[in-house]
């Protein structure tokens, strides 16, 4: 389902459970003690919400979609959980997604032309092949409690691909765990890593990184970390894109805020557009229980182990020019980052986890939507969203 490509290459993920336990030098921060990320697969938060908090948005992250709430018309899984359970919600899985595509006349890849319903209605440039519609079918769904027939006997809503499609390849479903330590990451430590191990390493690594849209904030530019290419930077443009392409369900982050295509579709768009008591949509509670996980734990018993021993000193000796994520920390936030239409400054008390600093360092860096919304008295008052640039300290128990 989701997944996230090394943004330096082979040492990213790698070093993810270890990257937050030193300070960066390579980066300019200070090299002062810092808490190491929690870890285990013991589904508690990592100190950002309450237990009830994380467990009610476990709970949405493991819900089942129907019909009914806008799944489909084409889709890979009913919860994210399906893609992301092993062996606790929000890690991996055995599930495998279809990429498919060809090379133009200048060697460009061009993502695939899928068709549906016999060939009568395509979909163009659409890596991602989905494996699963939801037509052909005659059901009774569920629509906003009001039952109703859902009548497609004979609309065919698997996506096709033809010969044409020369490129096809496998992707593995991949772990979510610790995410929001990944978001944490100041833009320029990364920027900086990448710059630093090309030269440290004679040309011989060269980190990649690249700016994409940050859906939340009106397609403001960051260092993408989230996605097979890296195509997202923050926790809720990752959760809203998902919600589309994996499950089928349109949400209020354009441009997923509209169905691939409307065949036997019977939700109108956006599929999603619920809030919840506590001023969330579910793709705020995705990204919510993302950025509140603990990192995978290491293995003791492989670690204690020679073979664990050697790999670990190894690994050790190759950075930081190598790897140098093992040296990178996170950042906390100490200046607000979202505000109303009307410029009324969303102050501390609008947002109190910024004040408060769990002990760790999963702190957005994009500002917390449903908190910046309670903020806004009326609903003229809609907060916009930009990338922090802002001070921050480093966390220091």
């Amino acid at each position: 389902m989701w997944a996230k490509k090394a943004i330096l290459y082979v040492c990213l993920l790698t070093g993810v459970a270890m990257a937050l336990a030193l300070a960066g030098q390579s980066s300019g921060q200070s090299s002062t003690t810092a808490t190491e990320a929690p870890s285990g697969y013991d589904n508690q938060p990592n100190g950002l919400t309450d237990l009830a908090s994380f467990n009610m948005d476990r709970g949405q992250f493991e819900q089942t979609e129907f019909i009914g709430d806008g799944l489909g018309p084409i889709f890979n899984a009913q919860s994210c959980r399906e893609c992301h359970q092993n062996p606790v919600t929000g890690s991996t899985s055995q599930i495998k997604e279809l990429r498919a595509g060809h090379q133009d006349a200048f060697g460009n890849f061009v993502g695939a032309t899928a068709t549906l319903a016999d060939g009568t209605v395509t979909i163009t440039n659409r890596s991602l092949i989905n494996q699963r519609a939801i037509c052909p079918a005659v059901d009774t769904i569920t629509v906003n409690g009001v039952s109703q027939t859902y009548n497609f006997p004979q609309t065919q809503g698997q996506e096709r691909i033809s010969t044409a499609e020369t490129i096809r390849a496998f992707r593995m479903s991949l772990n979510t765990l610790g995410d929001g330590f990944i978001e944490s990451i100041a833009d320029q430590t990364l920027l900086n890593l990448a710059s630093s191990q090309c030269s440290n390493t004679g040309g011989l690594i060269c980190g990649e990184t690249v700016r994409v849209p940050v859906l939340e904030a009106s397609g403001a530019l960051a260092v993408g970390r989230f996605g097979w290419k890296n195509q997202h930077a923050s926790l809720l443009s990752f959760s809203s894109d998902a919600y589309l392409n994996e499950m089928g369900v349109s949400n209020r982050l354009p441009p997923n805020n509209v169905d691939v295509t409307r065949i036997c579709d019977v939700i109108p768009d956006p599929n999603n557009n619920t809030t919840d008591s506590q001023g969330l949509q579910d793709i705020d509670r995705f990204a919510r229980f993302m950025r509140a996980t603990k990192v995978p734990p290491r293995d003791t018993a492989l670690a204690i182990s020679s073979d664990g021993v050697a790999g670990a000193s190894l690994f050790q000796t190759q950075e930081p020019s190598s790897c140098p994520l093992l040296s990178a920390t996170c950042w906390f936030i100490h200046t607000a980052t979202s505000s109303c239409t009307t410029s009324a400054r969303v102050t501390a008390s609008c947002k109190p986890a910024v004040r408060k600093q769990p002990q760790n360092c999963a702190r957005l860096l994009f500002g917390e939507y449903a908190r910046a919304r309670n903020c806004c008295t009326t609903a003229a008052q809609t907060p916009s969203l930009t990338p922090f640039n802002g001070t921050a300290t480093k966390h220091n128990p």
